[in-house]
């Protein structure tokens, strides 16, 4: 039925779409499926479409222009991939993008520093620490730049292999060459490269620009 009133809206040549969770009903394969097909018509026939969903990679792989929105207010409008790059805050950080952006609270950890990642930057107080976890790459081994973190599971993926670390009692995710060889329980060495790095407000969860 979905796919029929589509269909039927199409035939009208309208000037705008307003799509509201088109895709919501339908199987994983089928939602694949008509999201390309959906993308293939709005190129074909350049009609402006607003497309709502609550699905961010249905968001991210659709769009030309994405608004982020939370009660109502828009917290940030801009490239799909900019507002990846670039989030505006914490809120908008941890709703896109798959996996969850890490998130620790920073503090002054000594440990940190040694690791060569700065807690904050110098003009800012306390503040939250955020990267993503394609972007922190684990090891076996110790390295002076890593952190040393408890193995909680590992997930493959087939082309990647996941693994979820303790620090301090904070959650950490970061990928892991195929074929890593690690247990739970054991210990891991997750690496965060500087340029990377995201800070956060902890009272308002503003993004803290260097």
């Amino acid at each position: 039925r979905q796919r029929v009133a589509l269909g039927r809206a199409l035939v009208r040549k309208p000037r705008v779409f307003l799509m509201d969770e088109p895709l919501s009903n339908l199987d994983a394969q089928l939602r694949v499926e008509m999201r390309e097909e959906i993308r293939r018509l709005h190129e074909t026939y350049g009609i402006t479409t607003i497309y709502v969903t609550h699905d961010q990679e249905e968001a991210m792989a659709l769009s030309d222009r994405m608004a982020v929105l939370r009660d109502g207010e828009i917290q940030q409008c801009d490239a799909p991939q900019a507002i990846y790059d670039n989030p505006a805050s914490l809120f908008v950080a941890q709703f896109i993008g798959s996996p969850p952006i890490n998130v620790l609270r920073a503090g002054n950890s000594d440990e940190l520093t040694r690791a060569g990642v700065p807690t904050r930057p110098t003009h800012a107080g306390e503040a939250i620490l955020g990267a993503r976890p394609a972007d922190v790459v684990v090891y076996n081994d110790p390295r002076p730049d890593a952190l040393d973190c408890e193995v909680l599971l590992s997930e493959p993926t087939g082309s990647d292999l996941w693994i979820i670390g303790s620090w301090h009692g904070q959650r950490i995710k970061g990928r892991a060459a195929p074929g890593f060889d690690i247990r739970r329980g054991t210990r891991a060495h997750f690496q965060i490269p500087k340029e990377k790095l995201y800070w956060f407000d902890v009272a308002n969860g503003a993004r803290i620009r260097r």
